[in-house]
């Protein structure tokens, strides 16, 4: 089979192509937005809406093709997975209408992409594969080298170096030809994590040094400090500690300048490794607890990726894609009206207990009132238990306004405590975790310094033992089986290194 796709490889590749014609010139080209510009990226999708908005009045086909792509771009850029979805979708639906095979073999390869960010890489590398033969009778040579180039990566990372190392020199080739600086930056890039991966650090380096001197040129700063990253690394595994040190602190400054926080949080870890090899514990532990409370801080955008990969599959046809949406919306609603007549009942709830109580006193005062009526001697005698009664009644009000802040109170305990009835979705994990650290302050904090390696479901397993639940009441709360919790306890006790004679409840209460 490799000598099959080496020979097709070859055939390909040594074919002239007389008439080059790049889908990427023309998509640069009609851009209204030029590279090195400083705008962010709202600004970007802005400026993008409004020009798709021209090219569907005016039904320009080949600029509404455009403008689709430019905002999947950004939507990209800024993890918005869903969006991005929608948007491939409408432009593959305009490249399926044509016979532009430069237009579908492009589609591909954001296909390709999309997999590769919903870490779904069988699906990616069909999609290049599938692009090459497309892109090769559009006659765009620069295509084709990208999609050599991403294959190599995907067979490198698959530990296939020698199909890797066969489609790196082909894409070099014509990259050479065709190409431009940040193709040849990239592929230079990728290529040195595959020499480092296979153990080649001597030759991942000047691949490397030559990606960052290219990124700088064309000012992609964060391309430039990923590089730079892999570089120190590639420093360490050489022992030049120093140099990964000085490298690693630089990434760093130009990361939080930049704030490009998903590039800070790797640096952080990767520094505390460089620590950890010079035997300064002391740093290195520093390092990964910022490692560590930065990518806390990021689980939002990992959430986002996950209900897109689960969400969002741009093979859906549009109208598939719309009853999605229809049906979210709907269900938004209804969980609105819900929580509407939840509050309503409770508002009615809480009137009629009100009027009970203040009825009844009512009717104690006037009871009280007709006795004493009684035994009224004069007016003067009349005035003046009146005026008793009133201040009896000013007391009672006090006191009925006392009992409704005891019940407001009584009712946001009551709140606190539902909390952590169920934690099965994202949100409820993290209003769960914050109503511990409010009872617990700093634990979950110690707890990952002393078993760094737990995972999310094992961590969360902790904290309920913590909590004194039963393995029922876990089981609920997390919404699987009983027997499901009793061998994740079982994993969590033989994790944490603990013997037959303790007992895994006391361990955790104890911590």
């Amino acid at each position: 089979m490799k000598l099959f796709i080496l020979l097709f490889v070859l055939i390909f590749s040594f074919t002239p192509i007389k008439t080059q014609s790049s889908f990427r010139a023309e998509y640069d080209k009609a851009n209204p937005i030029k590279e090195n510009n400083q705008l962010s990226s709202e600004e970007k999708i802005a400026i993008y809406e409004k020009y798709l908005l021209s090219a569907i009045n005016s039904n320009d086909q080949e600029k509404s093709f455009y403008a689709y792509l430019y905002l999947l771009s950004e939507k990209m850029r800024v993890q918005d997975y869903v969006s991005a979805s929608a948007l491939l979708l409408k432009a593959d639906s305009i490249a399926s209408r044509t016979t532009n095979k430069k237009w579908i073999g492009h589609i591909m390869h954001r296909k390709a992409i999309m997999s590769t960010r919903l870490k779904d890489n069988d699906n990616a590398l069909k999609w290049y594969k599938e692009s090459i033969p497309v892109c090769g009778a559009a006659k765009d040579s620069l295509c084709v080298a990208e999609a050599y180039e991403q294959l190599s990566y995907f067979y490198g990372i698959n530990n296939d170096f020698e199909m890797a190392d066969i489609y790196y020199k082909k894409s070099i080739l014509l990259f050479k030809r065709h190409g431009s600086e940040k193709s040849l930056a990239t592929a230079y890039s990728n290529f040195a994590i595959i020499n480092t991966m296979q153990g080649n650090v001597l030759a991942a380096i000047p691949l490397y040094q030559s990606a960052i001197m290219s990124f700088e040129k064309l000012n992609m700063v964060k391309e430039k400090t990923k590089a730079m990253n892999n570089l120190a690394d590639a420093y360490r595994n050489s022992h030049q500690y120093n140099k990964a040190k000085e490298l690693l602190t630089e990434c760093i400054k130009v990361n939080k300048k930049e704030e490009i926080l998903e590039n800070l949080y790797v640096n952080y870890k990767n520094l505390s490794a460089v620590f950890d090899s010079m035997q300064d514990y002391k740093s290195s532990l520093y390092y990964l607890v910022r490692h560590y409370e930065l990518k806390d801080s990021l689980i939002g955008l990992e959430t986002q990726t996950k209900i897109a990969e689960i969400n969002s599959k741009y093979e859906l046809k549009e109208k598939e894609m719309l009853i999605i949406e229809n049906e979210l919306a709907l269900k938004k609603e209804t969980e609105k009206s819900r929580l509407k007549t939840y509050i309503l009942i409770y508002f009615i709830l809480i009137s009629g207990l009100i009027f009970s109580i203040f009825y009844k006193r009512i009717l104690n005062m006037t009871s009280k009132l007709l006795k004493n009526n009684k035994e009224i001697i004069s007016l003067e005698i009349e005035n003046e238990d009146k005026s008793n009664k009133i201040s009896e009644l000013e007391q009672i009000v006090l006191e009925f306004k006392s009992m409704i802040h005891q019940n407001t109170d009584e009712i946001k305990l009551s709140n606190v405590q539902n909390v952590y009835q169920t934690i099965l979705t994202n949100d409820d994990w993290l209003a769960f975790k914050s109503y511990f650290s409010n009872k617990y302050p700093n634990y979950i904090e110690q707890l990952r310094l002393i078993h760094p390696l737990l995972t999310e479901a094992e961590e969360r397993l902790f904290l309920l033992i913590k909590l004194n639940l039963s393995t029922k009441e876990i089981a609920s709360i997390l919404g699987i089986a009983q027997e499901s919790v009793k061998k994740t306890r079982g994993r969590l006790r033989k994790k944490l290194g603990i013997g037959a004679d303790i007992n895994l409840d006391a361990y955790i209460f104890g911590l």
